[in-house]
């Protein structure tokens, strides 16, 4: 926790082993969420930082639709609603940009993005774009 959070403290926070990241005084919702996440062998980043490293990660990928035939295998496991979600996250989209473009609710994109995660092995954002950069370039180290 940090009361006053920046990159530089995030670095050193992650350099240290920390798996989780979140403001003193986020809401307690945020708090048990981010606590949940950690207990479970997950990581909690702020979304803001997620969103900037999916962009970032995301740019290898060269377009999720035309990257390989690993790719659309994997993704083939999908609705096609599922897909789209997962292709626009994968994108760096965020869940409020992914509804308006869909023309869906945030909600519904949380619940084919949750399934999506099931389908795909996968915990999170973060992970979605990791599982689709190693089906689109599988003899590449990730990292």
């Amino acid at each position: 926790m940090s009361r006053q959070p920046g990159m530089d403290e995030l670095r050193t926070a992650l350099g240290h082993g920390a798996r989780g990241y979140v403001h003193a005084v986020a809401p307690p919702a945020l708090l048990h969420q981010a606590a949940d996440a950690v207990q479970t062998g997950g990581m909690w980043l702020p979304a803001e930082v997620v969103n900037a490293v999916v962009r970032v990660l995301s740019t290898t990928l060269d377009g999720p639709r035309n990257v390989t035939r690993a790719v659309d295998a994997l993704l083939g496991s999908l609705t096609e609603r599922e897909r789209a979600v997962a292709e626009a996250v994968a994108a760096g989209l965020s869940n409020k940009e992914v509804a308006r473009r869909l023309d869906i609710t945030e909600r519904t994109v949380k619940a084919h993005l949750s399934s999506a995660f099931r389908k795909l092995g996968v915990r999170d954002r973060m992970q979605l774009v990791v599982r689709l950069r190693m089906a689109a370039e599988p003899n590449r180290d990730v990292g």
